[in-house]
């Protein structure tokens, strides 16, 4: 993993972060969804997957440090029911 940051000279503040990333694996199904129930069921035996290379590069910008943000939710989110934990965590197979 590579990692760089550029840093303001002015503010000491980030002004940019790029990120890479690069790794393989094999990856294997040791469950799957029993579609009468709804349910994950391990299986008896492991199944191997071909091997994945994955390989992801971010770069992020900042800005603006401290100025007003205007932020509107949608419609959708104002109206939705709030959620507790509890009730989550009720909801899970026991």
């Amino acid at each position: 993993m590579e990692k760089f940051i550029w840093i303001s000279k002015d503010t000491y503040l980030s002004k940019k972060y790029q990120s890479s990333l690069s790794f393989k694996m094999t990856p294997e199904v040791i469950g799957s969804l029993d579609p009468s129930t709804g349910q994950m069921i391990r299986l008896n035996q492991s199944v191997r997957l071909g091997q994945v290379s994955v390989s992801v590069q971010t770069a992020d910008l900042y800005y603006d440090f401290n100025k007003p943000v205007n932020i509107t939710p949608p419609a959708e989110a104002l109206a939705a029911k709030p959620i507790s934990p509890t009730q989550i965590q009720a909801a899970l197979p026991a």
